[in-house]
């Protein structure tokens, strides 16, 4: 589960949390125990991504991003590519972007038993760019820095912030020396299961990018 102290020990962002669970719906409600609910964000740039679920109408995917949210005419999680489609439950598209909260959670009409979601957290630091961007207050600090370097007219001409894929380019790209898709189709028991443990070769590291 990723909670606010998941997020305090991410290293090296930009960085991508990923979770899978799977839960049972009381009829006309929400999970009990919410999915993620992240409320006190300092520092921080949280990025809601790659949502999957099983399709089914009568589950409504209920997400909230500071004061916005997934509107309620596509929460639906019977219209959103499924987990076992042909087609990449990732095909699903989101980027909930949040700085002071950010909670999903299903509800259900029905009722359901081990409701299966799988979902993805990027984690960034929050730069002046993005204050600016977001109309947060500078510091003095970091007034200063607009200053000299004229950040404000590059973030008006619309050249920062950088789109996190770039992000991701700048921090790793340089550095990659290849990338691997790794698969596996296993039994899963009642109990918590090992899928995979991969370590990296001496003075080199691992970026994971998708789940």
């Amino acid at each position: 589960m990723i909670t606010e102290a998941t997020i305090a020990k991410v290293k090296y962002p930009p960085e991508l949390l990923p979770d899978a669970v799977f839960n049972d719906i009381p009829a006309s409600a929400e999970v009990v125990t919410p999915i993620l609910d992240l409320r006190r964000i300092t520092g921080r740039l949280l990025r809601l991504s790659e949502i999957a679920v099983e399709r089914d109408a009568a589950v409504e995917l209920r997400i909230k991003n500071d004061d916005m949210g997934l509107h309620s005419g596509y929460n639906l999680a019977g219209g959103f590519f499924g987990l076992t489609s042909d087609v990449s439950p990732y095909a699903n598209n989101f980027q909930m972007l949040a700085k002071d909260r950010l909670y999903y959670n299903l509800f259900s009409t029905a009722g359901e038993t081990a409701f299966r979601t799988s979902f993805g957290v990027w984690v960034q630091n929050l730069t002046i760019a993005d204050k600016l961007k977001l109309g947060i207050p500078l510091t003095s600090e970091e007034r200063a820095i607009d200053k000299e370097f004229g950040i404000s007219s590059t973030v008006e001409k619309g050249l920062l912030p950088l789109p996190l894929e770039q992000q991701i380019e700048r921090e790793y790209r340089s550095q990659l020396l290849s990338e691997e898709t790794h698969g596996r189709t296993m039994n899963v028991t009642a109990t918590s299961q090992l899928v995979e443990t991969i370590y990296p070769r001496a003075g080199q590291f691992l970026v994971l990018t998708k789940l």
